[in-house]
């Protein structure tokens, strides 16, 4: 939103109240997104950047960022104190909106920033992290498929993990991962597989007694089939790790959004 588009926003639908976000932030931020979707039948929502300095002194605004409301045009605007969090703001907003929102809606965006938050949880191929460890592999209940290696998988790998994925998906017995070789050593130790050897494909079962299969073959469908075969037929060999609880992961991932 510009000076030269803000008379046309205000005046546009009068009857809805108009809710604006100054900020610094170049992107549109999720929890912004949230409320133009939760209120999107009784509320308009726009953003303007701080360079906008003729705005900015008409609402008498100070600091970055910051969220009014103007329920009618020539109203002396409503400012919100609280947290740039979704929830908050939503709190705020309610009241003033033409009806209440309820259950739903705010179910589901709470949902979407729980995404947000934990990338990991929509990722393809997520990366075994301090972070994302429990939610992805240990307290997942099921058979951990990681690929090891010094880079990022590339897309040809991913969809061939894909396709172990999408034919197991019924049985829900398994999820994907990859672990970072280079920095995640003490982790990758643990499987005894010389870096000479990588990339390769580890099944791992992270319950109370901890258990590895390394796939010792090619990384291709034909040849990871085979040890998908292997363990539903009850002939894999997996390796008790004798340990009580796994090496510590690193804290360094994540880039979590601070305007949840």
């Amino acid at each position: 939103m510009t000076n030269n588009n803000i008379n046309l926003y205000l005046e546009a639908k009068l009857e809805k109240p108009k809710v604006m976000l100054f900020t610094e932030q170049k992107t549109i931020p999720f929890y912004l997104k949230a409320i133009s979707h939760s209120f999107h039948d009784t509320m308009s929502v726009g953003m303007v950047q701080s360079s906008e300095e003729a705005i900015v002194k008409r609402f008498k605004i100070t600091s970055f960022p910051s969220l009014i409301v103007v329920r009618r045009k020539n109203e002396k605007p409503l400012y919100y104190k609280g947290e740039m969090k979704f929830n908050t703001i939503y709190d705020f907003l309610n009241p003033y909106s033409e009806k209440f929102v309820f259950g739903d809606v705010r179910a589901k965006m709470k949902d979407d920033e729980q995404k947000v938050m934990k990338p990991w949880l929509i990722e393809e191929l997520p990366e075994l992290t301090k972070s994302s460890a429990n939610d992805v592999c240990f307290h997942s209940g099921k058979l951990c498929v990681i690929l090891i290696d010094k880079k990022e998988p590339d897309d040809k790998f991913k969809s061939l993990m894909k396709i172990f994925k999408n034919k197991y998906a019924q049985d829900n017995k398994f999820t994907y991962m990859w672990l970072n070789a280079d920095l995640e050593k003490q982790f990758f130790k643990i499987f005894r597989i010389e870096d000479s050897e990588l990339p390769k494909l580890v099944f791992l079962n992270a319950g109370s007694i901890k258990r590895s299969l390394v796939h010792s073959d090619d990384l291709t469908e034909a040849a990871i089939a085979k040890t998908y075969e292997s363990i539903y037929g009850a002939d894999a060999r997996f390796t008790r790790l004798n340990m009580k609880n796994f090496p510590e992961l690193t804290v360094r991932d994540t880039k979590q959004k601070a305007d949840l």
